[in-house]
């Protein structure tokens, strides 16, 4: 499995680094790293906690790639990790070469699937109009949104689906499961079964004691302790709230 990924990366990335060089335009796929609005702060956390990395700017491709390596090498740093991580923008589509930053790679797209997406097709066509004739066809702005807009629509449903099918296999769990933090927010934050990956939310009006949120950070703070990301945690399943197909959990 892990040779079959780096072997479509490494087709993707020639697919795209070809287009660059060979096509007025094609469908990139870009990534632009920590949001706009979380850039400053995070950077500012980063270099309180590890002034050896200041020299490294998470607003270019190589700094972010640097200091997303230093973390990674170091399981101590594994909170700073999950912070990074956890304030990434979407990645998103673009006409033009773009950096893919959670990737490392100057320029990307998927090719190497073209049976099962409509995407990687379309670029297989224009691959194909170049390598013949030299000479493919341009997408426009309005190909652009309608592939955003389906994309969209396609993520909506899955998760959608996906989100029906996990209240209903917990509808019929019981007992305690073990936990991890993956997300916090100023109402509470959301842990995964370690088991199986289901999702799920504590409120903080179910923790005990008042509950105060660092948003550079993403730490709840209460009477009893702090609650960051990666922590391990015993939850049980408090209910599933069918209307918002959410399932809430309880600290055990």
């Amino acid at each position: 499995h892990a040779w079959v990924e780096e072997c479509m990366l490494a087709v993707n990335r020639c697919a795209a680094q070809y287009f660059a060089e060979n096509a007025k335009s094609a469908l990139y796929i870009s990534h632009s790293g920590v949001r706009a609005d979380r850039l400053e702060s995070l950077s500012t956390v980063l270099n309180e906690k590890l002034p050896e990395l200041k020299e490294f700017s998470l607003a270019n491709l190589d700094g972010f790639v640097s200091i997303f390596r230093a973390l990674q090498a170091d399981d101590e740093r594994e909170y700073l990790r999950q912070l990074m991580l956890r304030q990434l923008d979407r990645t998103g589509f673009s006409l033009e070469k773009a950096p893919h930053f959670a990737l490392g790679f100057d320029a990307y797209t998927t090719i190497s699937s073209p049976l099962r997406k409509a995407n990687d097709y379309l670029l297989h066509r224009l691959l194909t109009s170049l390598i013949e004739s030299n000479v493919g066809d341009s997408l426009t702005t309005k190909d652009l949104e309608s592939i955003e807009e389906k994309q969209d629509a396609i993520r909506k449903s899955v998760f959608d689906i996906e989100q029906s099918l996990k209240c209903e296999y917990m509808t019929r769990q019981s007992g305690e499961f073990d936990a991890e933090v993956v997300r916090v927010f100023t109402t509470g934050m959301q842990v995964r079964v370690l088991d199986n990956g289901i999702e799920g939310v504590i409120a903080t009006r179910d923790i005990e004691g008042k509950c105060s949120f660092n948003q550079d950070l993403m730490q709840l703070k209460t009477s009893k302790g702090e609650f960051t990301l990666a922590q391990k945690l015993k939850v049980s399943l408090k209910r599933v709230d069918w209307s918002k197909k959410q399932i809430q959990f309880s600290l055990a």
